[in-house]
């Protein structure tokens, strides 16, 4: 079963998957992390996610099934283990507006929970700016992040609701281990 961790670019969902699968993991929990990058790149032809940002979102948005596809079987071939995958529920288009990532076809049956990263639009600034490297995909103007957050959360919202599952929405997660910890109880809950 899959645990999805979504949130805009910064949120902190690769801090909050790795403390939930180390978290999980101590708990005796069968838990690990799918990177849908690394698979995408791999379906690509592509060497790291930089090459696989390049590619234009049309390109992208072809392989996403494909990663799904893979992601979902994988899943069935080992069911009693809980997968933790960050992900965008939305993204920019690249054209000032923003894509809404639509429900896949495993999710309604492999699909345990999402959870949203959702922190104040100035923690978020705050994150990016103190980024060693500047990205693309980081937007550096308050009003815009305050877009993509409200975008990302109305799309976790409406998958959500398609889909019938929990979502999580942690709107501070400053500290990322009392987050994971507070996730992996609605997980345990749910099994």
């Amino acid at each position: 079963m899959f645990i999805t961790v979504g949130g805009i670019p910064g949120s902190g969902k690769t801090t909050i998957t790795n403390e939930i699968v180390r978290i999980g993991t101590s708990l005796g929990l069968p838990i690990t992390r799918v990177k849908g990058s690394d698979i995408m790149c791999k379906i690509a032809g592509v060497k790291n996610v930089d090459q696989l940002r390049s590619l234009p979102e049309d390109v992208r948005s072809k392989i996403r099934p494909k990663m799904f596809e893979y992601m979902y079987e994988e899943d069935k071939s080992d069911p009693t283990t809980n997968r933790v995958r960050d992900m965008h529920y939305s993204f920019p288009d690249g054209s000032g507006g923003y894509v809404a990532l639509a429900p896949q076809r495993g999710d309604t049956d492999q699909l345990l929970m999402m959870v949203l990263l959702n922190p104040s639009p100035e923690v978020l600034l705050d994150r990016r700016v103190s980024d060693q490297v500047i990205r693309d995909d980081r937007n550096r103007n308050l009003p815009i992040i305050y877009e993509e957050l409200e975008f990302e959360k109305r799309t976790a919202v409406s998958n959500a609701e398609i889909i019938g599952v929990p979502l999580f929405i942690c709107e501070n997660n400053t500290s990322p281990d009392q987050t994971a910890t507070l996730i992996l109880k609605d997980v345990i809950s749910l099994r």
